[in-house]
C-alpha cells in the first residue's frame, strides 16, 4: 500500500487530497495512534480521523465519495489489504534454456 500511495503521488491524474490523506494514515499508523484499534478500519479525510469501524460495503463508499471527496478508508491491521494473486515471473533466462532443451 506505500508503494500504491507513492504511485498516487507522482500520477499527475490523482486526486491529491487522497494523497495528503493516505500520507497522514501511515504517519499516524508509524507513531500508533491506532493502539486499541488493530482489528478496525479507519476513514480519514481532510488529514483527520473521521471514525474506526468496520470495512464499508460498496454502495455505502460510492455514498460517502459523493459527500467527502477524497475521503480513504484503510485497515489498521495492515495484513487485512486485499493482495493479488502470486504470478509466476518468466525471465529471458528461463526462455532461452527452454528452447534449448528442445
Amino acid at each position: 500500500m506505500r508503494r500504491h500511495c507513492f504511485f498516487r503521488i507522482t500520477d499527475y491524474e490523482s486526486n491529491i487530497d487522497d494523497v495528503h490523506n493516505i500520507i497522514f494514515f501511515y504517519n499516524a499508523l508509524d507513531i500508533g495512534e491506532f493502539l486499541g484499534h488493530e482489528n478496525d478500519w479507519v476513514t480519514v479525510y481532510n488529514q483527520e480521523i473521521i471514525e474506526y469501524g468496520k470495512e464499508y460495503s460498496d454502495d455505502e463508499l460510492i455514498q460517502i465519495f459523493e459527500k467527502m471527496s477524497g475521503v480513504i478508508q484503510l485497515p489498521v491491521n495492515q495484513k487485512s489489504l486485499p493482495r493479488s494473486e502470486k504470478r509466476k515471473m518468466v525471465t529471458t533466462r528461463r526462455i532461452i534454456d527452454v528452447f534449448r532443451n528442445m
